[in-house]
């Protein structure tokens, strides 16, 4: 099944929802976090540096996701859809699905995600009815759903 149709690559990112979401979970625990230091100090004398390692690890946690939420990308191609993620070698890649396995995208909707203009995309398989592609927090996702649709229906109309 050839796709003779040209299609930009277009390439959506992350919301600022998602990197707000790591930084309230970072501030939340390291509110817990230091609440402990009052009760460590008191209970086991020179033992504060572990509350302080433990920030330290929560600090490279957070930096470590907000870069992964950084380099993550919904592309668009002719060849199909495609999530390229990962910031180590064990866990960088690209997945997705070709134009020709795919049946249908769709967002969720709800009144956080209108507000923060942040969809979850969900594109599926039109064989499987799975998920070949998921993503959350997509900055206007629904109108990266919008594009994908267009594109299908457009192949469609082509192929008939």
């Amino acid at each position: 099944m050839e796709n003779t149709q040209t299609i930009n690559t277009l390439i959506f990112k992350k919301s600022w929802f998602a990197y707000a979401k790591e930084l309230i979970y970072f501030t939340f625990f390291s509110l817990i976090i230091f609440g402990l230091l009052p009760l460590v100090k008191q209970n086991f004398s020179n033992m504060e540096w572990i509350i302080y390692g433990f920030f330290i690890l929560l600090l490279i946690k957070l930096f470590l996701k907000l870069y992964e939420l950084f380099v993550f990308s919904l592309i668009i191609n002719q060849e199909g859809v495609f999530i390229s993620s990962g910031i180590f070698p064990w866990n960088k890649g690209i997945m997705g699905a070709h134009w020709e396995n795919i049946g249908v995208a769709y967002y969720e909707t709800g009144f956080i995600n209108w507000i923060t203009k942040a969809y979850p995309v969900k594109v599926e398989n039109k064989f499987t009815q799975k998920f070949d592609v998921y993503a959350s927090h997509i900055h206007r996702g629904d109108n990266c759903v919008s594009e994908i649709n267009f594109i299908i229906s457009n192949i469609r109309t082509k192929q008939a």
